[in-house]
């Protein structure tokens, strides 16, 4: 692709240094789609041919920019980044002189770290972080393993403020918890927040990331959508009702084994259509009983009914400013053969989702 196509579609793209945020170099992908999330780890992949005119750099020079943990894909729209993936795999097919790069968001790096590295090791060492709200203990948990160390160990993560409150957490080195763990249990306790870690450039021009923690839920820019105007910006409206995960009941299984495991029993009210679907989920780092109860029922509320979720493109205007996960989409749908028409001021809904490909309009906003 062209330095001026990919000017006129708004489109940029450059790779960073995961560990310093520094640009490394403009790049010109060929094809590629991206997608960032709430709660979870998006993803992508980027193609680029390297007999293009403005990709010919030399052999050493692409093997370097694609080096996977090394370096970060960012998506800009023009300046603005949406997508930041550290690349975990690159391909290289002679035939076509393609190089395809794939590559996930930041939070792929807490599944690969604990709240310190691997040296001399202490049984009995514990970490306690003390009355915290649960957003602090998040930001506490994200200082210790990607901030709180030396060369490669500190990565450019901008943390919220600091926020106290009743919880106190005592992490035993021999646990060996990732942070990944450890957010997910937070993100998931009785009003845990969402979390989402959002690429952008900082005054000095290198590529950070911004922890954003949810009270519970994230906000954003509002967004607003009538799906069924004749001139809708939206294509392709989705809905899709998932009860993969739905349950009428759960058993919270908590530290411990045998007689003596701590457990926390939460059924459902009588009254649903469906079959009983009672279930265990192990919680084995848990080992508190008032934690266990709210844990297991935060769990079993997130699971307890179909998750309804909608979702469209939108082609032109200011959606990229605009479409990023915890935004508020305000949207109308008169109804079709299966859609249920909103209420007539319209729905407003929670923006969980983004994703994109080469074209001037997302490929999907997804909302529930």
């Amino acid at each position: 692709m062209s330095t001026t196509e990919t000017t006129k579609k708004g489109w940029r793209f450059w790779i960073v240094n995961t560990v310093t945020g520094e640009r490394r170099r403009e790049v010109f992908p060929k094809a590629g789609r991206w997608q960032t999330m709430l709660n979870g780890v998006g993803d992508g992949e980027h193609s680029f041919r390297l007999d293009d005119t403005d990709t010919q750099l030399p052999r050493d020079m692409w093997r370097s920019l694609s080096l996977p943990w090394a370096s970060t894909l960012v998506v800009c729209w023009g300046d603005l980044p949406v997508y930041a993936g550290v690349i975990l795999r690159r391909t290289w097919t002679s035939s076509s002189s393609t190089l395809v790069l794939s590559h996930k968001e930041f939070r792929v790096v807490a599944t690969k770290r604990m709240l310190y590295g691997v040296g001399p090791y202490d049984a009995r060492a514990t970490l306690t972080i003390a009355n915290k709200s649960n957003r602090g203990l998040a930001r506490a948990f994200a200082f210790h393993a990607l901030i709180d160390g030396g060369d490669r160990w500190r990565l450019p993560v901008a943390l919220p403020p600091d926020e106290t409150g009743e919880w106190t957490r005592e992490i035993e080195r021999w646990q060996f918890r990732t942070l990944e763990s450890l957010l997910s249990e937070v993100q998931e306790s009785d009003g845990g927040p969402d979390i989402h870690f959002r690429p952008r450039w900082t005054g000095a021009g290198t590529l950070e990331w911004e922890l954003r923690l949810g009270t519970p839920r994230l906000t954003g820019p509002t967004l607003n959508v009538n799906v069924s105007a004749t001139e809708s910006p939206a294509t392709n409206f989705t809905e899709i009702g998932d009860a993969t995960m739905q349950l009428t009941g759960l058993w919270g299984l908590g530290e411990g084994s045998g007689a003596g495991r701590l457990v926390s029993a939460q059924p459902m009210p009588e009254g649903s259509p469906v079959p009983f679907l009672d279930t265990s989920r192990t919680f084995s780092n848990i080992d508190q009983q008032d934690r266990l109860d709210s844990i297991t029922t935060e769990s079993l509320q997130t699971s307890r009914e179909m998750t309804d979720q909608w979702g469209f493109g939108l082609k032109g205007g200011d959606w990229p400013e605009k479409a990023i996960p915890g935004a508020t989409v305000h949207w109308f749908h008169q109804g079709d053969r299966f859609v249920q028409p909103t209420p007539e001021g319209g729905a407003t809904s929670y923006l969980i989702g983004v994703s994109g490909d080469m074209t001037d309009s997302p490929t999907g906003l997804d909302f529930q």
